[in-house]
């Protein structure tokens, strides 16, 4: 090869983040049917005999509302699957994948955010008896550890948006 000729490559991001996603989202789809099914999978009856009468009742109170479970385990399927389709699209280098990948982090962030922070605020309905007990003291350290488990939440989502606004990314996906 010469001074004169130029080797192009294949840019590698479009595999790399397509790859991410796809893991994210099959772990997204695991975590939602997990959700849906759980309440199926353990009776009370059995977790009597795995916990006291006394933690049953103090978690119940603090559980969300019936409904919350389904709807949350709907819409995580419902992200999973955006993502899960996006990202397949992105290793295949069609537009159709940014554009779906961005559509999901514009829902994702303030889905992570509202979930998080429902999340922290069922948590902190702990009614008086053991469970209040065990995390006597630990309020701070559970606040930070909502904190970050939000931050992590939005962190791909936040990147894809930044990443995807870049001018030498955003050539390269036009000229798919």
């Amino acid at each position: 090869m010469n001074d004169n000729q130029v080797v192009k490559t294949r840019a590698r991001w479009p595999a790399v983040i397509g790859t991410i996603g796809i893991i994210l989202a099959v772990l997204s789809l695991i975590d939602a049917f997990g959700d849906l099914v759980s309440p199926a999978v353990w009776s009370r009856e059995e977790l009597v005999v795995l916990f006291s009468t006394e933690f049953l009742r103090s978690l119940e109170e603090m559980l969300p509302p019936p409904g919350w479970l389904l709807f949350s385990s709907i819409i995580g399927w419902l992200l999973g699957v955006l993502l899960l389709t996006g990202s397949i699209f992105l290793v295949r280098r069609r537009q159709i994948g940014v554009t779906l990948c961005k559509a999901w982090s514009l829902v994702a962030i303030p889905w992570a955010l509202v979930h998080t922070g429902l999340a922290y605020a069922w948590f902190q309905r702990i009614p008086e008896g053991t469970l209040q007990q065990q995390v006597a003291g630990w309020e701070g350290v559970i606040a930070v550890a909502f904190i970050m488990g939000a931050a992590i939440a939005v962190a791909f989502p936040v990147f894809l948006l930044i990443w995807f606004a870049r001018h030498s990314v955003r050539a390269a996906y036009t000229a798919w």
